[in-house]
């Protein structure tokens, strides 16, 4: 390693640096991790951000951006609803697992040094990518969970409707036919509307409340970091609704959606996606995250659209055992709290 190395907390003015960095990193870059992006989250949904970066000389080499709140009482960094990725982001040369790992291992050990001084209970890291070197992390007793995404490659339309599913195609189809309509037209009323009925039907949690997520998604939009996508049956009667999130980097995501339970047999939130995928592959986006793909019904949807599967990594830091023993402390107090107001406790 160079022995102009150094593990730092950015100042302000170089997150435009830092969030250039981000957008070159194909395999583990995503908007998620811009201080720009960061900054329009916290706004909306409280919380605090940082840039922790390793860097040789004026070149980055590695960094995390650093979302920080408070849960249960303690200050933790973590990932959250609209923070799907909060993981490392190494520049794309050293990743690499064949050769030398030592240069990549010092990289990751410093960031490992920088993120331990930040003075939080626990540290939960969504890591885009899970074909990278995480040793470092599991000497430090990191625990590390393998988690799924489907990702849609956009840059080929007839590549993409190929890999369409046949019933998926079937939809998309009868949803045309009917004169369904997808435009980018940034409707937040109809996409929160379709959110929310999701929460209603599926039990699936909201967000933000409707304020908070309207800053949320306007800031967004005005910084040309997104795009609301609406679905419309013929006589404009709203189907569903998407917000995808766009930036500098090569992948786009599908941060939110949600349908009308009225209008599923129409085929349009099948037309939704479809068209957007042809409209984010026209801006020169390579591909959509569509956000998760654990087992359920919803991921039984998303298969459908022809993505692939792919493999994050979920890291997580010991707990400090003063914070154990404060949670274990707190918890027996719910306990007895939750004893003596049952029905059949003393007064």
């Amino acid at each position: 390693m160079s022995n102009s190395i150094e593990a730092t907390i950015l100042a302000e003015q170089e997150y435009d640096a830092w969030d250039a960095f981000v957008a070159e990193q194909e395999r583990t870059g995503s908007i998620y991790s811009t201080a720009k992006y960061l900054d329009i989250l916290c706004h909306a949904a409280g919380g605090a951000f940082s840039i922790a970066a390793i860097r040789d000389g004026d070149s980055f080499l590695a960094g995390i951006g650093v979302y920080r709140s408070r849960v249960h009482g303690h200050d933790v960094i973590t990932n959250r609803l609209l923070l799907y990725y909060n993981g490392v982001v190494m520049r794309d040369d050293l990743l690499p697992l064949e050769g030398s790992s030592s240069r990549r291992v010092s990289v990751i050990d410093s960031l490992c040094d920088l993120l331990s001084k930040q003075g939080v209970a626990q540290i939960t890291l969504h890591c885009r990518d899970g074909n990278q070197d995480f040793r470092p992390f599991l000497n430090r007793g990191w625990s590390a969970t393998p988690l799924y995404t489907a990702v849609v490659p956009t840059f080929n339309t007839t590549q993409l409707w190929t890999n369409f599913d046949h019933n998926a195609r079937r939809l998309v189809r009868r949803a045309e036919d009917a004169g369904c309509t997808v435009d980018g037209d940034n409707d937040f009323d109809t996409l929160f509307r379709a959110h929310e009925e999701i929460h209603l039907r599926k039990r699936a949690p909201l967000y933000l409340s409707r304020g908070a997520f309207q800053r949320y998604a306007d800031a967004i939009i005005a910084a040309g970091l997104g795009v609301i996508f609406s679905a419309r049956l013929a006589d404009g009667t709203p189907a569903a609704a998407q917000l995808v999130l766009l930036g500098d980097h090569s992948s786009s995501h599908t941060v939110c959606a949600g349908s009308f339970e009225d209008t599923l047999s129409s085929g349009a939130a099948y037309f939704l996606r479809w068209r957007t995928f042809v409209n984010v592959g026209e801006r020169g986006y390579t591909s959509n995250d569509l956000t998760d793909a654990s087992i359920g019904g919803v991921t039984r949807f998303k298969e459908q659209l022809g993505g692939r599967l792919t493999m994050n990594m979920l890291l997580k830091s010991p707990q400090p055992l003063r914070y154990r023993m404060i949670d274990r402390g707190s918890s027996i107090v719910r306990r007895v709290r939750d004893r003596m107001r049952s029905p059949g406790s003393a007064e």
